[in-house]
This record gives structure tokens, sequence and C-alpha cells, in this order.
């Protein structure tokens, strides 16, 4: 159909790749990982675009934020 999809979900526990697990068993193919987003991987392309020249950031959270 040459239509992209897009997964998104604000769960913030979970890595793009587990996302990318659990959807796979759940029957869906030929996933993208670029193509999950989780709030965790939003919020990290967030702060490197708003914040370019920042080298260092200090972070509380989950794993997935990094």
């Amino acid at each position: 159909m040459g239509k992209k999809v897009y997964f998104v979900t604000n769960n913030a526990t979970k890595l793009q790749a587990d996302c990318g697990v659990k959807m796979t068993g759940m029957g869906y193919q030929n996933l993208k990982l670029a193509h999950i987003y989780t709030s965790a991987s939003l919020v990290s392309k967030y702060v490197v675009h708003k914040y370019p020249n920042v080298r260092k950031c200090f972070v509380i959270g989950m794993l997935s934020l990094r």
C-alpha cells in the first residue's frame, strides 16, 4: 500500500527494541525500530534538539531515558 506505520506509546519503561519484540510476538511483521516511539525516546530526541551544545545531562528516571 505504500503507507508508513508508526507506533507510539507512553510507556517509558521499555526500549524501542523491547516494544518491537513484543509487537512481533503479537503478529506484526517487518517492524522498523525507527518507526517505534516511546515517551522516553521522544524526550531524549527533544533534549538533544533543544539543547544541542549540552554534552552531559543528569537523568532521573528509567534506563530507557538514556
